[in-house]
């Protein structure tokens, strides 16, 4: 019974639509005509108004002069706006990769909600890479496509370093910078990260002086207000030391992009140098990475025991005698938190103590921990090395 009515529904619909496929003004009882360029598209207002809000005022006796005026198209051509009529009578639609973006700019301005569905739906079967994707970032935030916002988030997860290297995230817009930086917060590559939009920054900027050479741009300023509401994503206490001396606190040559330490107070540069000259960085055989920052009891100490089994490729390292003994742990670490996925610990082995990153549920009473690690997604630990 379900599927008769179903039918029926589509027999009362489709014969409309066969009428509108004729385009025959003397027999299909048409009361709206659209002009576009040279060509006329007849249709059947009520068609129109029932799905469409815009329609519904364009078409209203009070904005027609005339009955039988044409109604002119300017803005789009007349294939892509007789798919769009086709739609609204069929449910069917014609998408290719040339007129989605004139289709969903149509389905917005006429505010046809399952058009625009439509319209997202097709974007999201197109197969996401390097260059459509940057467009597709705009098109989904002027357009409000939330699942397709998803999808592209998803992709730039798993292709981030790739993505932040290509020339065009620099005319991406803010909205879309600002989430990804919000959302990638959590990456351990925050070095190239911030070195990226530090540049579309730079980039805005002089964009900005271009557009108007009557203002007098000060640059440094205009970069520090764009990138103001970013700072708190970047985790740079994650960056390596000599990057954040180089390129974020003191220029160190000429050759230096970055003059910024007027994006940080006195004390907010302190606090950033004092705990990344404890981070400690692992990369395993595939290049993926995992890194921490000491919190120990003697971090001095530490470090030094860490810096002297650098490049030894082994999870678990033999602590030299020289350091004994060895510092003491830091016992707030053990409290439940989410994100990391090993404990850089110290550890008796036989008359002998191990270096090694143990994941929590490993972790036993003679495990002395020294850092949270967080690696990337793949990192192998059996065979990482401190670099």
């Amino acid at each position: 019974m379900e599927k008769t009515k179903r039918n029926y529904f589509w027999e009362l619909h489709i014969e409309k639509f066969e009428t509108f496929k004729t385009q025959d003004p003397d027999t299909g009882d048409f009361d709206v005509v659209f002009e576009i360029g040279e060509k006329n598209l007849y249709a059947h207002k009520s068609k129109l108004c029932e799905v469409s809000s815009t329609f519904n005022v364009m078409l209203s006796d009070r904005w027609t002069t005339s009955p039988n005026e044409p109604n002119p198209i300017k803005d789009y051509t007349f294939d892509d706006f007789k798919e769009f009529i086709t739609f609204i009578y069929s449910g069917e639609c014609k998408f290719t990769h040339d007129n989605i973006f004139a289709m969903t700019d149509i389905a917005e301005f006429y505010d046809v909600k399952v058009f625009k569905k439509a319209c997202e739906n097709y974007l999201l079967s197109v197969e996401r890479n390097l260059e459509n994707v940057y467009q597709m970032f705009e098109l989904s935030y002027k357009y409000s496509l939330e699942d397709l916002k998803k999808s592209l988030f998803d992709f730039v997860s798993q292709n981030f370093l790739n993505f932040l290297h290509s020339e065009q995230f620099q005319a991406l817009s803010y909205s879309v910078v600002y989430d990804i930086v919000k959302l990638n917060q959590s990456k351990l590559s925050q070095e190239k990260l911030f070195e990226t939009v530090y540049k579309w920054a730079e980039t805005k900027a002089i964009q900005e002086q271009k557009s108007d050479k009557n203002i007098n741009l000060d640059e440094t300023m205009f970069i520090k207000e764009l990138l103001s509401n970013l700072l708190p994503f970047f985790r740079f206490q994650m960056m390596d030391y000599e990057f954040l001396a180089k390129f974020v606190v003191f220029p160190a040559s000429e050759m230096s992009k970055f003059e910024n330490s007027f994006l940080f107070s006195g004390n907010e540069l302190s606090d950033i140098l004092l705990e990344a000259q404890y981070l400690v960085t692992f990369i395993d055989e595939n290049g993926k990475m995992a890194k921490c920052i000491l919190d120990c009891a003697d971090n001095d100490k530490m470090l030094s025991i860490i810096q002297s089994k650098k490049y030894e490729k082994q999870w678990w390292l033999k602590i030299d005698e020289s350091f004994l003994p060895l510092p003491l742990a830091n016992t707030d670490l053990l409290m439940k938190s989410k994100g990391f996925q090993f404990y850089l610990t110290w550890y008796p082995y036989g008359n002998d103590y191990n270096l090694g990153c143990i994941p929590p549920s490993d972790c036993w009473m003679q495990h002395r921990v020294m850092a949270k690690v967080y690696a990337e997604e793949g990192f192998e630990r059996d065979s990482c090395k401190i670099v």
